[in-house]
C-alpha cells in the first residue's frame, strides 16, 4: 500500500521544504499555445530548483522553433524527441531523466499561474497523496460565441458528468478517481509502473487507477488553477470527442486493471439506446415511443442545461448554441466508443478471449 509522510519539511529530501521538481510536457503541433505555456511556467515563484522539459513528438508547425528559442535563453528548459509520438512514450522517455524529485506534468495547451508548482508541491507535501492535480478555467481556443459554448457546455455537468475539475464549483480539496495532469513523486514509477505505452489517449485515466489500486490517494484542489483552452470549432470538438470515445473503450485491450468509471460510458449507452429502439420500431410500436422517449429526455435536458448556461451568462444565444454543441459531443463521444466496442469484439474474437484485458 502506498504511504507517504505528510509532513512538509521530511517528506523530501531538498532543501527546507522544497524539493526539486521536474515540469514534464508532451508536445506536439502546439506552436499556437506553446509560447505562453513556457512563459507561464517559467514565470512560476516556486523557491526550489525545477526544469522543464519539452518531449516533441516531431513537430512540423513550427513548435521545434519556439522550443529551440527557449532552449537557448533559459537553462531550466530542456528538449526531448519523441519519436513514437504519443504521451506516454514521451512521459516514459523523460521519467527516467529528470533531475526531480517531483514530477509535474502538463500539457502545452493551457496556461499556469505563477503559484502552480508551489502550490502542486505544497498540495502533494501536506496531504500524503500520491497525486495531486488541479482544477480547469475551460476558455475557447478563439473567442467566438461557438468557441465560447463549446468551453461552456465542456464545463457544465449535463456535458461532461462529475468531472469535478471541469465543473468549476469545488471549494474543497476533494479524493477523486483522476485529476488532469499530474503531481507525484519520481519514486512512485518505480512502485506501480510508468505509463502504459500503448494508451495514445486516456494513459492518465488507467495510471490513476492503478495507484488507488495500490492503496494511493489521488487529490483534487481547487487552489490549483489551470486556464484550459478548448477546441475552437465544432469539427475539430468532434473529432477530439470522437477519439476519446474510442480511447475509453480501447484500454481494455492492453490494461490490466479497469480503466474507466462509469460515466465514461455514458455516450455509449445513450447512443446505443438509440440505436437499439430505433430499429427494433420498424418492428414494433413499443420500440418506437422508446426511441421517441429518449430523444424528448435528452432534449430536455440539452435545453435545461443550455437554460443553465444562458441564464449564468446572461446571454440567450446559449439557449441556441449549446444543444447543437451537447448533441454534437455526446455523438461524437459514443461513436467513438461504438466503433471501441466494435474492435474490442473483433480482437476478442481473433484471439477466442471471452474478456477483455481489465474486465
Amino acid at each position: 500500500m502506498l504511504h507517504y509522510n505528510s509532513d512538509p519539511n521530511v517528506a523530501l529530501d531538498g532543501e527546507n521544504g522544497t524539493p526539486s521538481v521536474s515540469v514534464l510536457m508532451p508536445c506536439l503541433n502546439e506552436s499556437k499555445y506553446l509560447r505562453g505555456c513556457l512563459e507561464s511556467l517559467l514565470l512560476n515563484d516556486y523557491r526550489g530548483q525545477f526544469e522543464i522539459t519539452v518531449i516533441d513528438g516531431g513537430s512540423t508547425d513550427g513548435t521545434l522553433e519556439i522550443i529551440h528559442k527557449f532552449c537557448a535563453s533559459d537553462r531550466r528548459v530542456k528538449m526531448l524527441a519523441n519519436p513514437r509520438r504519443t504521451a506516454p512514450t514521451a512521459l516514459n522517455l523523460a521519467i527516467p531523466q529528470a533531475s526531480g524529485e517531483v514530477i509535474v506534468r502538463v500539457d502545452a495547451h493551457a496556461l499556469y499561474p505563477t503559484n502552480y508548482i508551489s502550490r502542486c508541491v505544497t498540495a502533494l507535501l501536506e496531504s500524503g497523496a500520491a497525486n495531486v492535480g488541479g482544477v480547469w478555467r475551460i476558455v475557447p481556443g478563439l473567442p467566438t460565441k461557438l468557441g465560447w459554448t463549446v468551453a461552456k457546455v465542456q464545463a457544465n455537468r449535463f456535458g461532461v458528468g462529475n468531472a469535478a475539475y471541469r465543473l468549476g464549483n469545488l471549494t474543497e480539496r476533494r479524493w477523486v478517481d483522476t485529476v488532469p495532469f499530474l503531481c507525484c513523486r519520481k519514486t512512485l514509477f518505480g512502485e506501480i509502473g510508468y505509463f502504459n505505452p500503448e494508451l495514445t489517449r486516456t494513459q492518465d485515466i488507467e495510471f490513476n487507477r492503478r495507484i488507488r489500486n495500490a492503496g494511493g490517494g489521488i487529490l483534487l484542489c481547487p487552489e490549483i488553477e489551470i486556464t484550459y483552452f478548448a477546441r475552437a470549432e465544432l469539427g475539430s470538438m468532434a473529432l477530439h470527442a470522437w477519439k476519446t470515445g474510442l480511447w475509453i473503450i480501447l484500454p481494455f485491450l492492453y490494461s490490466d486493471v479497469v480503466p474507466i468509471s462509469w460515466r465514461h460510458l455514458m455516450p455509449l449507452i445513450f447512443l446505443t439506446s438509440l440505436i437499439v429502439t430505433g430499429l427494433a420500431s420498424i418492428f414494433t410500436s413499443t420500440a418506437l415511443v422508446l426511441f421517441g422517449v429518449i430523444i424528448a429526455a435528452y432534449a430536455s435536458c440539452a435545453l435545461l442545461a443550455s437554460i443553465q448556461i444562458a441564464v449564468r451568462e446572461k446571454d440567450f444565444a446559449y439557449v441556441l448554441w449549446a444543444p447543437l454543441v451537447f448533441a454534437t459531443f455526446h455523438i461524437s463521444y459514443g461513436l467513438g466508443s461504438l466503433w471501441g466496442v466494435w474492435r474490442l469484439a473483433a480482437e476478442m474474437y481473433r484471439t477466442r478471449k471471452l474478456v477483455p484485458r481489465g474486465a
